[in-house]
């Protein structure tokens, strides 16, 4: 539409304005488009930026109200266009939709090219620059964690949030076959770059093998790895290399199994820096890179930084 009144008004200055989901289609459209959008300028107005927690908020007290309302008058319209729609969707699953999640697994989704409602959720809940952000912290339909974001990027430069904006989600499958003790398991990535069997005596008894906490280790291993390297080459004294070994602790106690402790072992070769330097720069990267942050208050991570001569 910004394109065909562009063409249309040629030498207009546009502006769009987007409410709720339509506050995040423009935002999605401002990301992707970057310096190529036909607005000069968009305000959005309470959005829903991550789609998959507002669903969930409004599963919590009096979300629910509005999401009755929201799923009962959305089913309204999937009736009212049943003979159009009837042969992408299950209508029969619409109608049972009791949850904003579930009408967006059987009609959003398949309507607009998503494997899911988790794939639609994932895709879609995104914010880049270029406008106005603004939205009452307590709308029902936002989570209270996505009205802090919408704060945090109205500070960003426009040009940061736009990168930020395109950043990927990662797939991974796994399946197990059988009981606990005398099953097996097999995970593979969603690239299939990597793949891997697995079992109850490799994970729990120590035998030959890998485990899910050994795939961890190596996430967090390779993510801190990079944000060390980040962080140096920003101070002006980039790495040569930087190598880390990560060591995830799995521990038995009375509520089950539970990821306790990651140790991280990073040895650096970095021209023009000294031992304190890079220990804080260490300190920096196990804080902030995004692996750690998904552990952070419930797995203690410890680090041994030290510079290769």
């Amino acid at each position: 539409m910004l394109g065909v009144l562009r063409q249309r008004f040629p030498g207009r200055w546009l502006g769009a304005v987007g409410f709720s989901l339509g506050g995040n289609v423009l935002l999605k459209y401002l990301g992707e488009a970057a310096g190529a959008a036909a607005a000069a300028a968009a305000v959005a107005i309470s959005v829903p930026f991550d789609l998959a927690a507002g669903a969930v908020h409004l599963e919590r007290g009096f979300g629910r109200a509005y999401r009755r309302y929201l799923v009962r008058k959305l089913q309204r319209k999937t009736r009212a266009k049943a003979a159009m729609l009837r042969l992408h969707v299950s209508l029969e699953r619409v109608a049972g939709a009791r949850t904003v999640e579930e009408f967006d697994d059987a009609a959003t989704a398949p309507l607009h090219g998503f494997m899911n409602a988790q794939d639609y959720y994932a895709k879609c809940s995104r914010a880049a620059g270029g406008g106005v952000l603004g939205g009452a912290a307590q709308a029902v339909i936002i989570a209270p964690h996505a009205s802090r974001l919408a704060s945090q990027l109205a500070t960003l430069p426009a040009s940061t949030r736009t990168e930020d904006s395109k950043m990927p989600t990662s797939h991974a499958t796994a399946v197990w076959n059988g009981k606990l003790k005398d099953g097996n398991g097999h995970y593979a990535a969603g690239t299939g770059t990597f793949k891997g069997d697995y079992t109850f005596a490799t994970r729990f008894e120590g035998k030959k093998g890998t485990n899910p906490e050994e795939l961890i280790a190596a996430a967090h291993a390779a993510c801190f790895s990079m944000a060390l390297s980040a962080g140096l080459e920003k101070a002006g004294t980039p790495a040569t290399k930087i190598t880390t070994k990560a060591s995830c602790t799995l521990e038995a106690g009375g509520g089950g199994s539970k990821i306790t402790k990651m140790r991280l072992e990073t040895r650096g070769v970095v021209a023009g820096i000294d031992q304190v330097a890079f220990q804080k720069a260490a300190e920096t990267a196990k804080d902030g890179c995004p692996v750690s942050g998904a552990l952070k208050g419930n797995v203690a991570v410890e680090l041994d930084a030290r510079l290769d001569k």
